[in-house]
């Protein structure tokens, strides 16, 4: 629903191939919003937030970084999930930004039968 809402906001500015981003505050909340060129156009877009539970490690990394993705292929993605919870499993952060690409599982662990797809990240300069 979030990646559609960016995806919406993109379309009715005409701005196309702009990412969406997951950024994580200080306090290890974690919004998504779509990129927009100027600071002002991101001064006035509120992201929307995503409930998250952070299942192995202290989240410290996550802290002020960002995930860029592709809005289409984000959706895409994440459509083919039938669950209500989906796992996003990520690599260590440099720079504030993903160093891999983020696998997203429908369960907590990244072996196993369940179903996976990984999704590359958009290096943002």
């Amino acid at each position: 629903m979030a990646v559609k809402k960016c995806q919406a906001v993109l379309n009715a500015k005409g701005l196309k191939d702009i990412p969406v981003m997951f950024a994580w505050d200080t306090d290890g909340n974690l919004t998504l919003a779509p990129r927009l060129d100027t600071a002002g156009g991101e001064a006035r877009t509120k992201g929307m937030s995503i409930p998250t539970t952070i299942t192995h490690g202290t989240g410290e990394g996550l802290r002020g970084g960002l995930a860029a993705f592709n809005p289409g292929f984000l959706r895409d993605a994440l459509g083919t999930f039938t669950g209500d919870t989906i796992t996003l499993h990520l690599g260590e952060m440099k720079d504030g930004q993903l160093s891999k690409p983020g696998l997203f599982t429908d369960g907590p662990e990244m072996a196993g039968q369940g179903y996976k797809h990984l999704l590359m990240h958009i290096r943002l300069s």
